[in-house]
C-alpha cells in the first residue's frame, strides 16, 4: 500500500482500535489510533496520532527506526552486490511508493542474515 493509501488507512480508523495493514504467516504489522496521549506529548495533536505495532507469534511490540536500520544493514553486509538495489528501493518507498511493489525484485534474492521480512521492514519504513 503506498503512502497515501496508508494515510487514508489512519485517518479513518476509529480511536482506539487496531487495523492489520500487512500479515504474513505468524507476523502482524498493524496500527493503532489512542485517544489519549501520554504526558510526554501532551502537546501533540491527538488526531495525527498514530502507533505502529508488531506482533510475532505470541511477542506483540512498537518497532522502531533502529530495527530497520540493523536489518538493511545485515542485508547489505551479506549481500554488497545488492546495496545499490536496496537504497533505491528505500528511497522510493521513503517518497510514497508501495513497499511491495518496490521490494518484488528484491525478494527473489537470498540475504543470510536479516531480522525481519523484507517487505515488514519496507513497511516499517
Amino acid at each position: 500500500m503506498d503512502k497515501q493509501a496508508m494515510f487514508k488507512v489512519i485517518r479513518e480508523l476509529p480511536f482506539d482500535t487496531n487495523k492489520v495493514v500487512y500479515k504474513k504467516d505468524d507476523l502482524e504489522v498493524y496500527l493503532f489510533r489512542p485517544s489519549k496521549l501520554s504526558k510526554r506529548f501532551e502537546g501533540y495533536d491527538v488526531k495525527k496520532n498514530f502507533q505502529i505495532w508488531l506482533k510475532e507469534g505470541e511477542r506483540t511490540f512498537r518497532p522502531n527506526h533502529l530495527r530497520v536500520m540493523i536489518d538493511l544493514n545485515l542485508r547489505v553486509r551479506s549481500r554488497q552486490d545488492l546495496k545499490k538495489k536496496l537504497l533505491l528501493a528505500f528511497d522510493n518507498i521513503f517518497y510514497g511508493a508501495d513497499p511491495e511493489k518496490e521490494l518484488k525484485e528484491l525478494l527473489k534474492e537470498n540475504f543470510e542474515h536479516f531480522l525481519n521480512d523484507l517487505i515488514v521492514i519496507g513497511i516499517l519504513s
